[in-house]
């Protein structure tokens, strides 16, 4: 596996890391609103239903299929019912 060719910052902060040279400035509260903030992005506490016909499931249920990604990322939760054509 070759390395890969790093810019001069990007040399100076992986040989400071790798020194133990970074130290966290991360106060108490700030990290217990990003693990709040952790915990509602990833909380699935909400339920939709979709109608849809078996065709265009078996479609979107194939691999690396587009379609299967555009749903469960683009359309917004609030959504109850949704038609997609083929």
């Amino acid at each position: 596996m070759s390395k890969a060719k790093l810019d001069k910052n990007e040399a100076r902060l992986l040989k400071t890391s790798e020194a133990d040279g970074l130290e966290s400035v991360l106060t108490p509260a700030r990290k217990k609103q990003a693990q709040e903030a952790a915990t509602h992005t990833f909380k699935k506490d909400k339920q939709i239903n979709i109608r849809i016909s078996s065709r265009d499931l078996d479609t979107i249920q194939k691999p690396h299929s587009w379609r299967a990604s555009l749903i469960k990322h683009e359309y917004p939760a609030s959504c109850t019912s949704m038609h997609l054509g083929a």
